[in-house]
């Protein structure tokens, strides 16, 4: 049994592995009484494996792996054993959970990709045919924007996030709607078609994170959907870098 954790800068992830099997996922706030909220009522697991982009939430996230495994979590880094190569300028200040991945999606399509990570942030890593990776894009998420709009604006209310039926807002909420939801999709389709511009090998398209599925739905540049990728990627770096891994 393996717990893994994804804790992004909004929302923490995790999911709970019998052998590669994903048997139960849990999301919750990311912040440390949320985490240890939480801990109560995770069973007990062989082991830990962390992608966090919060510094300070290390030392909660090892209390939370001893309470549930006995043992100090993994926490993830360039220098564990993984498919691909980090070709960066200083590899460790790059995103666990882009490394995580951009090592998932190489393992399973042994191909050039380019990585949709439809967070808090949007990502689009960049992996060669030969399995390196060689860096990407951070934009706003859809969600800062729709807060923004809000947040910045005296009249505009704060609206779901969802796909419309059309473009041409009749209303003010759905005119929101269509201008935060189809310019997020518009800058995404733009930034892979400059990233395939400059990058001249074929590059299979995966997107993942909570809003993949909608997004995937709404964009034909998009090839594959893989929600929990993160997730499942912790899963295989633990494994591969477990002792009996034979690697």
């Amino acid at each position: 049994m393996l717990l893994t954790i994804d804790v992004g800068n909004t929302n923490t992830v995790l999911g709970l592995f019998r052998g590669t099997r994903l048997n139960r996922t849990w999301r919750i706030r990311s912040g440390s009484s949320e985490v240890r909220h939480l801990a109560r009522q995770l069973p007990k697991v062989d082991g830990v494996i962390v992608s966090s982009v919060i510094p300070a939430l290390k030392p909660t996230l090892h209390w939370l792996s001893r309470r549930v495994s006995g043992k100090p979590a993994v926490f993830v880094s360039p220098d564990l054993k993984m498919p691909i190569k980090v070709r960066v300028r200083n590899p460790k200040k790059v995103g666990q959970d882009r490394i995580v991945n951009a090592a998932a999606a190489y393992d399973r399509w042994k191909c050039g990709l380019i990585i949709v990570d439809l967070g808090t942030a949007t990502t689009c890593d960049v992996v060669t045919p030969k399995g390196e990776y060689i860096g990407g894009t951070i934009s706003p998420g859809i969600g800062i924007a729709n807060e923004a709009l809000h947040e910045r604006t005296a009249l505009l209310p704060k609206v779901s996030i969802s796909q419309p039926k059309r473009a041409v807002g009749r209303s003010t909420v759905e005119a929101i709607r269509s201008g935060v939801f189809y310019g997020y999709v518009g800058l995404i389709e733009g930034l892979i078609g400059r990233i395939r511009k400059e990058i001249r090998f074929p590059a299979k398209v995966i997107a993942t994170g909570g809003l993949s599925a909608v997004v995937g739905r709404a964009s034909q540049l998009i090839d594959s959907v893989d929600a929990n990728l993160t997730l499942r990627g912790l899963q295989k770096l633990y494994e591969w870098n477990s002792p009996s891994s034979g690697q």
